[in-house]
């Protein structure tokens, strides 16, 4: 009796890790694709739909590697597994996980300045086209 429970707690606990580790994989793919395809700074532009693939991403890999029973799965898992840890360990802060610098007060008043010389010479254009006979 003891031997058979063990024997099933082995394996509930086999599937619990290929499980984590096809979320983990799946998730980690998202991010990366999500990184990639991002025409910006700000990783995923702020959208709030990139939490729910990367939960959707998770969840599908979770689930495949539960159901998977193929040794050659189960490789190839681990592999894509030890790539999704090392792209951690390369990237620590996330990748594009971090928004655009914010504007200091100096950046925004040469920005207005600049405006203004634009502003003051379009003016001086207008009015010397307004004097013209």
């Amino acid at each position: 009796m003891i031997g058979h429970t063990l024997g099933r707690l082995t394996v509930a606990g086999a599937r619990a890790f290929w499980s984590l580790c096809g979320v983990f994989t799946g998730a980690t793919a998202c991010w990366i694709v999500s990184g990639v395809a991002t025409p910006g700074d700000y990783f995923g532009n702020g959208s709030p739909w990139l939490w729910l693939a990367l939960f959707a991403c998770g969840a599908a890999g979770g689930y495949a590697a539960f159901k998977a029973r193929s040794k050659r799965f189960r490789v190839a898992l681990s592999v894509a597994a030890l790539a999704c840890a090392i792209f951690w360990l390369a990237a620590p802060e996330g990748w594009w996980a971090k928004p655009p610098p914010a504007h200091t007060r100096e950046d925004v008043s040469s920005r207005r300045a600049l405006g203004n010389e634009r502003a003051a010479r379009h003016r001086s254009r207008s009015n010397a086209a307004d004097d013209r006979p």
